[in-house]
């Protein structure tokens, strides 16, 4: 069952997405009307930290409530932004500009969209990542227009630019540097964190060249290699609602899932690398594997993992303190404006006995 998501055209009239397409843009009907309802109570609530634990353990069953709670787990304040204005700007590198305009041309090709449709979406597409990076003044990297686009789709694109601009501060963080240095440095901590699991596959980890084929992973959330879009929003939601360094972990785990297979492939390099370059199509269970991700930080956080790599680390770039003070406002936020209802509820109590006994006292004398 679909729920049909309608879009305007550039003459403003309502266009209707009626066919089922391979990423598509049609929002799934509730999957489980039961966390649905428990969801939205949550919501009506403000308990986020059960919604992150759900979004994490279970998923968001659907994509309305997921364009509800993805800014949620971010902490992002629902601002109008003006994407316009950032039309005519240059980018902080101008280099990017052209760039951008040639991934936007490529972008959205997965989505079975007629041409006014993709036309639609990558105008606006082009339009979040543009003001997103100006207002952060951060440099593009290839591959955001992939992860950018699943954003917009499921979130529209005022709440994907917010999420943007909150993300290259956390998530995107090594992404969006002047070059990929960061990010290849970044990926040296995954035969790291293998290493705890299984020394002898770490060894053929780092033998294997991984990182060419692994960097889109990294620089996507896989969804330039899963073609599934209800996979690639269950593993939005689970990076969203977890460390940002969980990417890392995510991949360490599924060269540990398929360490059979690479290990039978790792005698003939072309072989090892096609294998490898093909992983992520081969995720047989998606909440198996994301468990496993979260049980492996759980087992070595990345403070451990940094110290064993003796790698000069910019903390910038792995430390999970700017992360924590985010994730948990919200639920703190929760706390305060408990403790406080609390407060303004005493003040009264207490006025009220003070009134009682003055006329208590007026009727006594």
């Amino acid at each position: 069952h679909l729920i049909m998501l309608r879009v305007k055209n550039e003459k403003n009239e309502p266009m209707n997405i009626d066919k089922p397409i391979k990423k598509t843009k049609l929002l799934s009907d509730c999957v489980n009307p039961k966390l649905e309802n428990h969801l939205n109570n949550l919501l009506k609530q403000k308990n986020y930290k059960s919604i992150r634990n759900i979004a994490i353990v279970q998923g968001l069953d659907n994509n309305n409530l997921r364009k509800k709670i993805w800014p949620l787990l971010l902490n992002i304040k629902f601002e109008k932004i003006n994407l316009e204005k950032f039309e005519s700007e240059k980018l902080p590198n101008p280099k990017d500009d052209p760039v951008v305009d040639a991934d936007n041309y490529r972008s959205l090709n997965d989505f079975q969209f007629s041409t006014e449709e993709r036309n639609y979406y990558r105008k606006k597409l082009r339009k979040i990542i543009r003001a997103s990076l100006i207002i952060k003044q951060k440099y593009y990297f290839q591959g955001l227009q992939d992860l950018a686009g699943i954003l917009l789709v499921v979130c529209g694109s005022n709440i994907a630019c917010g999420m943007l601009i909150q993300l290259y501060d956390l998530h995107l963080r090594c992404h969006v540097a002047e070059n990929l240095d960061p990010i290849t440095k970044f990926m040296d901590l995954i035969p790291v964190i293998i290493k705890n699991e299984n020394q002898s596959f770490a060894q053929v980890i780092e033998n294997s060249q991984f990182k060419p084929f692994a960097v889109s992973w990294l620089l996507t959330w896989f969804s330039h290699n899963i073609s599934n879009f209800n996979e690639i929003c269950r593993i939005f939601d689970f990076l969203l609602a977890t460390n940002p360094n969980m990417i890392l972990y995510t991949f360490a785990n599924l060269l540990l899932m398929n360490s059979d297979l690479i290990n039978e492939n790792s005698d003939d390099d072309c072989t090892l690398i096609i294998t490898i370059k093909n992983l992520p199509t081969n995720i047989k269970d998606f909440e198996l594997f994301l468990n496993n991700s979260n049980t492996l930080y759980s087992k070595f956080p990345i403070e451990q993992i940094i110290e064993q790599s003796q790698f000069n680390f910019d903390s910038n770039y792995c430390k999970s303190l700017e992360w924590e003070q985010v994730a948990h406002k919200n639920e703190e936020n929760e706390i305060n404006g408990s403790t406080n209802e609390k407060r303004k509820k005493i003040p009264n109590f207490r006025k009220m006995i003070v009134i009682s006994t003055i006329l208590l006292f007026i009727t006594l004398f």
